[in-house]
């Protein structure tokens, strides 16, 4: 009996190196809350606020708010199936972390798995960054409060806007004009046909990136 219950033990202690200290959720999901705040979790209807990076199983970016420079807000939905994304963040509560693995096939059973996806899992780094909860709020006061909040990201984003601004312009050594309203510009090659006033219908080639 003692050799069986070593046996088992071991196991067990096998299974949860082999998933790197990962929880089993439904659906193939797993999961690693790195820190775990006291408080309420997260639920359907509730506003959220998240810092996230999502990779492939090579460890490769598929995207992250952290390149936007803001993070992702939302209305908490309920979860679709098991095992996605929102089954995962009803595990959370504002101030955690946590690295979820969502097994691909279970999110693409029954549909052809979208061109480029490989491996078995899709990986999300999640930092909750805030969570208004709609509780027994009315809609007007529950929508008061969150727009307060995208006031506060939005004002917060504006005041950091020109040190970005100013630094890329120095890192690339651009000799930059700017406007009245603060635009910086610079005309790489000059043109000698008509410029557009306003009204005009322009046809425009474009490349927008981030500052990184």
């Amino acid at each position: 009996m003692k050799k069986r219950l070593m046996f088992l033990a071991l196991a067990a202690m096998g299974l949860a190196s082999c998933n790197g200290g990962f929880k089993k959720g439904a659906d193939g999901m797993l999961y690693d809350i790195i820190i775990d705040k006291s408080g309420p979790r997260m639920m359907p209807g509730d506003f959220v606020s998240l810092n996230l990076t999502v990779k492939n199983d090579a460890d490769s970016v598929i995207g992250s708010t952290y390149d936007l420079g803001r993070p992702a807000v939302q209305l908490m939905q309920k979860p679709q199936s098991k095992g996605d994304i929102y089954s995962a963040l009803e595990l959370l509560s504002e101030g955690d972390s946590a690295i979820i693995k969502l097994n691909i096939d279970s999110l693409t059973k029954g549909r052809p798995r979208p061109a480029g996806l490989k491996g078995k899992y899709q990986v999300y780094t999640i930092k909750v960054e805030r969570v208004i909860a709609k509780g027994n709020l009315n809609d007007e006061v529950f929508r008061g409060r969150y727009m307060d909040y995208m006031k506060s990201l939005a004002d917060q984003a504006k005041k950091q806007e020109p040190a970005k601004v100013q630094k890329y312009v120095t890192d690339n050594k651009l000799k930059v004009t700017k406007t009245a309203s603060g635009l910086d510009y610079v005309i790489t090659k000059d043109g000698a046909g008509i410029k557009p006033i306003t009204g005009d219908t322009v046809v425009v080639n474009y490349v927008g990136k981030f500052l990184n």
